[in-house]
């Protein structure tokens, strides 16, 4: 009866060990779901950069990424604890790395008839610029058309290059620019 007791208590102290052990290691998580004191990894692009901080940005929210850089546009990992100050969350970074460096090439249409395969990428799309405001445009193209996020507005014909998103406030998927670009 002993050795039972002791075996089912050594199974219990292997069990906690291990929920230990997985505590330690990094959750994916959305910049929308990242908490206050929380072990995290992201993925996203990077929306902008400065000397020693990078804007990670996965098409849910954005998380301001501490102690490393990457170029504007690339795809990103990086993980590390969140911290929020103000209403902003930052994310002490221990480890990152660049997952794509170039945008999928696509058309509106591929977006259209498969959104769930583009959804968090970085994609790059043209198409003819039809209603425009101060932080967004519509791009279409072969009757498809799609609102692209942005502060930079062209004037007929655009190539763009941003994460493509569901926007869950409006029900519908968009694209946040990162670059865009004057055709």
């Amino acid at each position: 009866m002993r050795t039972k007791a002791l075996l089912t208590l050594s199974i219990i102290e292997v069990l906690l060990f291990g929920l230990y052990v997985y505590s330690l290691y990094p959750l994916p998580m959305t910049c929308a779901e990242a908490e206050d004191g929380a072990y995290v990894k992201i993925e996203g692009f990077v929306e902008s950069t400065s000397e020693n901080s990078f804007v990670i940005n996965d098409g849910t929210g954005r998380v301001i990424v501490l102690g490393a850089t990457f170029p504007k546009g690339n795809g990103v990992i990086a993980e590390g604890k969140v911290f929020v100050r103000s209403g902003t969350k930052f994310l002490n970074c221990d480890k990152a790395e660049v997952v794509a460096e170039d945008g999928i090439a696509v058309t509106l249409k591929n977006l259209a008839e498969n959104p769930n395969k583009y959804a968090g990428e970085i994609i790059e799309v043209s198409g003819r610029v039809e209603r425009a405001s101060s932080n967004w445009f519509t791009l279409e193209d072969d009757g498809f058309e799609i609102t692209v996020l942005s502060n930079t507005r062209p004037d007929k014909s655009a190539k763009v290059k941003g994460c493509f998103f569901y926007d869950p406030m409006d029900l519908r998927y968009k694209i946040r620019a990162v670059d865009v670009y004057a055709l």
